[in-house]
């Protein structure tokens, strides 16, 4: 299976954002609906304002039409740059939307090239009327001798770039990009970019290969004057599905976005992926495949914390395995999931250029039932930081066929690590080394923070740990006065399995008092 390649660059930290999305509930194809405007080639024409439910009609249309892509062949000379070379390309700063306006909010625009070769359609909403962002080449500082006289005047863009002035009108720093696919990525304060959000995920992991819907074009309704948040409408489309996605994104400590969409099959679709998020890892205390690498670790995300419908919370470490690794954790109506950053110690890094300590967590939060399913993660074999090798969505058991449309909502959390999710102790460290009596491995988990700090080192703690596959051996439970929290070590015995999953949580008079650490063991 290939690799994910990273769809966004490391540019600069910005703030937190916030995105709403919609509930989950299917509902049948009712036809086609007047659109404020006309249709023309899949999109919006005309001097007036489109909202959410326009946009949906369109999606709705844009379904019933076999799919098209676009007949834009991207220059050569844009299509054979590397990576460093394109990034030479950057959007002029006195050219910034609303640069000339009283808003908080800027956007810039990138440029087509390297792995970018699909052009969006960008339209601005103010006061009641709509226009289009015409590309042009002034806009841009090509930076390459030569390549601005070699390309056409009708490129268009891929992507844009959202800016926000928290503190006044002096200081813009960038807050989130929406760039390659439907990939895009928001910033809290204080953070640098790490991993991403997508629109949607199709038949990830699948024998079959995996598709890539894109947001092929956006409607960007200007904040008013003094506005803290951004209200971003988007139309998905590939071969097998259209979507028509709003995200109002308030820029903060934690971006907070509040995401809806309604999605329309072309096609059955054998797996969805809901609220998609895209992540590396290359290893961390747990590490088992070796590199040489002068970094202790190497990470966006090191593990999957999930709050499932019973409320009970469930944090699987991320692991890079030798072979293609898929988990589902079964779940009705889950309260939360997401891939988290919880390290967040330089020294653990020693990375000054990176910042790995600095990368966000993110959190998808439904806010309506969305029925039963299961968060699936998927881990994949990677030698390479440039590819993302770690995916995290929500897949529903309801069936995805032509005629059944999907409304779904929910709310996404760019942070930095917080205390408060789980409300319970909760894992620091997972490390595994060699068992002391041979023949297996050992795993040391250390437990901090929730109702662990009140207790006294002599309290009356237990340790349920459980092996579905192999053979536990010794469990030693002590506390751990350098954490202030409580050390679990156990042997595993696999005696011959090709994977083990184990899981454990410690507890007082019978009651959780940690969140449940889950792991998914494979020879290195």
């Amino acid at each position: 299976m290939s690799f994910c390649r990273r769809q966004f660059m490391t540019t600069t930290a910005g703030l937190a954002l916030g995105v709403t999305a919609p509930s989950f509930a299917y509902a049948a194809s009712d036809g086609d609906q007047p659109v404020n405007g006309h249709i023309e080639n899949g999109h919006a024409s005309g001097s007036k304002g489109i909202r959410f439910d326009d946009v949906r009609d369109i999606a709705q249309q844009l379904a019933e039409q076999p799919y098209q892509p676009s007949d834009l062949v991207v220059p050569e000379e844009l299509r054979s740059l590397d990576v460093p070379t394109y990034q030479q390309i950057t959007y002029r700063d006195d050219a910034a939307l609303w640069r000339d306006d009283d808003s908080r909010f800027r956007i810039v625009f990138r440029h087509l090239g390297s792995f970018y070769q699909k052009p969006i359609k960008v339209n601005v909403i103010d006061h009641g009327g709509m226009s289009e962002v015409a590309f042009s080449k002034d806009v841009f500082n090509y930076g390459i001798d030569g390549l601005e006289e070699a390309l056409p005047a009708e490129l268009g863009y891929a992507g844009l770039t959202l800016h926000y002035a928290e503190h006044g009108p002096s200081h813009f720093p960038e807050i989130g990009t929406f760039h390659g696919a439907s990939y895009f990525r928001l910033l809290g304060r204080d953070q640098q970019y790490g991993l991403s959000a997508r629109g949607l995920a199709i038949d990830t992991a699948l024998p079959k290969g995996e598709e890539f819907p894109m947001f092929r074009e956006f409607w960007l309704e200007k904040p008013g004057p003094g506005a803290d948040e951004i209200k971003i409408l988007a139309l998905l489309d590939s071969p097998s599905i259209t979507g028509a996605y709003e995200f109002i994104i308030h820029p903060s400590v934690v971006t907070v976005a509040d995401v809806r969409a309604s999605l329309f099959p072309r096609r059955t679709i054998e797996k969805l992926g809901v609220a998609p998020l895209t992540s590396m890892f290359m290893f961390g205390e747990n590490r088992g495949r070796q590199f040489d690498d002068y970094r202790p670790e190497l990470h966006d995300s090191d593990g999957l914390l999930i709050n499932n419908g019973t409320g009970e919370w469930l944090w699987r470490p991320l692991a890079n395995h030798s072979k293609l690794q898929v988990s589902a954790f079964i779940d009705e109506n889950p309260r939360g999931f997401g891939l988290f950053q919880r390290d967040l110690n330089f020294e653990h890094y020693q990375d000054l250029d990176e910042r790995y300590h600095k990368r966000p967590s993110a959190w998808v939060e439904p806010t309506s039932p969305w029925g039963p399913g299961h968060v699936e993660l998927i881990e994949i074999p990677s030698d390479h930081p440039d590819n993302d090798n770690v995916v995290a969505f929500w897949v529903p058991d309801a069936p995805v066929e032509v005629g059944r449309s999907i409304d779904l909502s929910y709310r996404l959390h760019f942070q930095l690590d917080q205390p408060r999710r789980p409300p319970l102790g909760r894992v620091e460290a997972t490390r595994i080394g060699p068992s002391k009596t041979g023949g297996g491995r050992r795993f040391v988990v250390d437990f901090v923070g929730g109702r662990l700090e009140e207790l006294a080192p002599d309290a009356d703690i237990k340790a349920t740990v459980k092996a579905h596959q192999g053979e536990l051996g010794p469990i030693s439970l002590r506390h751990n006065r350098e954490l202030g929290g409580w050390r679990l070590a156990f042997e595993l015995h696999p005696n011959g399995e090709p994977l083990c999953e184990m899981r454990a949580l410690l507890s007082v008079n019978d009651q959780d008092v940690t969140e449940i650490w889950t792991y998914r063991w494979t020879p290195a």
